[in-house]
């Protein structure tokens, strides 16, 4: 199969790596133009949970999107708009484009330019990223055993990634939802079977816990994130902490019910993410940091917890409560925290849901859309 991912970051990268390990052919491209060598066949190595060394083409926009049987959107929802937006023009009819991660319903963005250009071709709405990953320096001179693919032929690798982990269950949903069917198994071939069926992109868009945990961690941890000091996370995701992000995710499922929507517990989540017992999220961040260690925390407060997590996330979910009639106070605070502490308007950076026309949408009618598209 051909695959087009439109990024070039380290969550792309693994991506790329992992469908090319499965046989398909991958073509990336980078937005900045800066990420990738020049158009070409270019070596990724992949390390830690996926390793080897693979051939995959960095290609122009135009060509990337050209022929792919899926286009995937992979890169931070702050990039969202642009690239959607650049995209748009090229996708043609029927071309499945999956976006990883969906937060504040960017798909319905693609959907609106499409439906302008009379074009129908379903979008994908993936809860988070398949995986977990870190760009690695490419001249650092790590190695692997396997060389598969036309990688063999080019011996020093023009880029790198190491994949922390791979996620074992997803949430996925298609715009229009009567494609989720095919386009989970569209998703199970590229990368395994790992996804299950959301009932439309609104529930997906609420079931990303990453905003949840993320934001009161890094609230809680400023002064290490200011100083870039080396810390680790699930170790300090207990007590106080452990407390705030419960009482943010309480009110996510509160808005979830208001729109008769039913998506997971951030101790669902951690049960079936990491294996460890329904308990409070301090036993269970414990148990997972005593089972497999902490990733790293962010050492700069230019850290997507807060530039991505805040205003695609936390902000979107105020949003809807304040829609819904239902009270948010400690996603609204973390949100005035945050951007008091980065010293600008956060929330005001979601430029998604104004320019897919849904912001000022009653709940039926965003519930609508995000079932079945413009159409």
């Amino acid at each position: 199969m051909r695959v087009g991912i439109l990024g070039a970051g380290a969550i792309a990268l693994a991506h790329a790596a992992l469908a090319a390990s499965r046989g398909h052919e991958v073509a990336l491209w980078s937005p900045s133009g800066q990420s990738l060598p020049p158009a070409g066949v270019i070596s990724l190595l992949a390390t830690g949970a996926l390793e080897g060394r693979y051939g995959v083409q960095s290609a122009s926009l135009a060509d990337t999107v050209a022929g792919a049987q899926a286009i995937i959107i992979s890169l931070p929802a702050y990039g969202h708009a642009q690239v959607i937006q650049a995209a748009a023009p090229h996708i043609a009819a029927g071309q499945p484009v999956f976006v990883m991660p969906s937060l504040s319903l960017g798909g319905l963005l693609l959907a609106k330019l499409l439906h302008a250009r009379g074009v129908s071709a379903p979008i994908v709405s993936v809860g988070t990223t398949v995986a977990t990953a870190r760009r690695l320096d490419a001249t650092a001179g790590a190695t692997v055993s396997a060389t598969p693919h036309d990688a063999r032929s080019i011996a020093q690798p023009s880029a790198a990634v190491r994949l922390l982990s791979v996620r074992t269950r997803l949430d996925i949903a298609a715009t229009p939802a009567s494609a989720t069917g095919e386009m989970m198994a569209l998703a199970s071939a590229l990368f395994g079977d790992c996804f299950v069926p959301q009932t439309d992109a609104l529930a997906i868009a609420l079931s990303n816990v990453n905003p949840i945990s993320h934001v009161p961690l890094a609230l809680a941890n400023l002064s290490r994130i200011e100083a870039a000091e080396a810390w680790t996370q699930y170790d300090r995701m207990t007590g106080s902490t452990a407390r705030m992000i419960e009482a943010l995710d309480a009110e996510r499922l509160a808005v979830a019910r208001s729109l008769g929507l039913t998506v997971r517990s951030i101790h669902e989540h951690f049960h079936y993410s990491f294996g460890v017992p329904m308990d409070s999220l301090d036993a269970q961040s414990r148990a997972v940091h005593a089972i497999r260690g902490s990733p790293a925390g962010p050492t700069g407060l230019a850290t997507r917890y807060l530039t991505e997590d805040v205003p695609y996330g936390l902000a979107f979910i105020a949003w809807l409560g304040r829609s819904n009639g239902v009270a948010v106070p400690v996603a609204e605070g973390c949100v005035a925290l945050a951007s008091a502490a980065l010293g600008r308007d956060l929330a005001a950076e979601n430029t998604l849901l104004a320019l897919a026309g849904v912001d000022e949408l009653p709940a039926t009618a965003l519930l609508t859309i995000a079932k079945h598209g413009f159409a």
